[in-house]
């Protein structure tokens, strides 16, 4: 099994859209209410924002393969504070256990830390304990701090 990370392009958005559909449907039952997932699992919503963060030039945007097939995302930007926020994180199902997440996470880490951050923040839904154990994992740390957006959310931070 061979895992790549690439800087996405505009030309990815069909396909970033595709994992987004994929990782939410399978990855939020339960946490979000069906009707939210319906909302942001539309093909042509979800392409067309995809294309439109690639256009703006804010963030930065990676799309992972697995032996060739495009399998996750990660989406991120830079704070004030330098601090790296990751705003998306996202596999395809089939991708959950393979290294695909840990390859997205390791470059963010790298090309973040490269810009001069000095931390990176995330928040994951709080009921979503797959997401929380992953960045634990990845030496991220709940930092108390929560906030209400479609569901609950925590905030990680990784110094």
């Amino acid at each position: 099994m061979t895992i790549s990370v690439k800087n996405a392009q505009s030309a990815d958005a069909s396909t970033l859209a595709r994992i987004m559909i994929a990782a939410w449907r399978a990855g939020f039952h339960g946490i979000l209410p069906e009707e939210t997932i319906d909302k942001y699992t539309q093909f042509e919503p979800c392409r067309d924002m995809f294309h439109q963060l690639l256009t703006s030039d804010v963030g930065t945007m990676y799309l992972a393969q697995m032996d060739g097939q495009p399998m996750g995302l990660l989406y991120w930007l830079e704070e004030e504070n330098h601090t790296a926020r990751i705003e998306a994180l996202l596999t395809c199902p089939e991708a959950w256990g393979t290294g695909v997440a840990a390859e997205l996470m390791a470059r963010c880490i790298s090309d973040a830390r490269i810009a001069g951050c000095t931390a990176l923040q995330v928040w994951p839904f709080t009921d979503n304990h797959r997401a929380k154990r992953f960045y634990e994992k990845h030496h991220f740390l709940p930092t108390g701090n929560s906030r209400m957006g479609d569901a609950m959310e925590t905030e990680y931070i990784c110094n």
